[in-house]
């Protein structure tokens, strides 16, 4: 389940908490929701920990996401998740690891060839796409298609038959906006 918010705000741990329970009532495994930017680090932590009681409760792991833009985001990098992560300390938290998203938010700047290695280890949920920059902006392309290497970040058999456990979704859309 998907829900995209800022874990930063006033109100972060009540809207994650109910979430949480309404993912877990049917059973669903995962929440991907963002984290926030660098300046509100201290109250994401206060949410997310307030928040892991319960994704626990719903037996529901929560999947922070790095983001396709806002370039002072906690997690603009899969490589920032490491520390994160830890300081979370919970095995309720995990990453969502938006290939696309790295290279989106920082307009390319940084590569998910080269995020990726860092990342992997503690990514339990995958979004896989491709994007080409056209015409001043990003759009999704079919994977092979846009910038990625995917060949490079997983080989030709895939590179992820060795990591039980990590799920992987293809993400559909026409274009990205910033």
């Amino acid at each position: 389940m998907l829900v995209h918010m800022d874990n930063g705000a006033g109100d972060a741990a009540a809207k994650l908490k109910r979430r949480l329970r309404f993912a877990g009532a049917p059973g669903a495994r995962f929440v991907i929701t963002n984290t926030a930017r660098e300046n509100r680090r201290a109250a994401f932590l206060r949410a997310a920990h307030a928040a892991l009681h319960t994704a626990e409760r719903c037996g529901v792991t929560i999947a922070f996401e790095n983001p396709g833009h806002g370039d002072i985001d906690l997690l603009r990098r899969g490589t920032l998740a490491a520390a994160l992560l830890r300081d979370l300390g919970s095995p309720w938290a995990t990453l969502n690891y938006g290939i696309g998203n790295v290279l989106t938010n920082g307009e390319g700047a940084v590569r998910p060839e080269a995020d990726l290695p860092g990342a992997l280890p503690l990514a339990r949920h995958l979004h896989l796409r491709d994007m080409a920059a056209r015409d001043g902006a990003w759009v999704y392309t079919a994977i092979g298609q846009g910038e990625l290497d995917y060949r490079a970040m997983f080989g030709p058999c895939g590179g992820l038959s060795g990591r039980a456990g990590v799920r992987r979704t293809l993400r559909c859309a026409a274009r990205h906006r910033p």
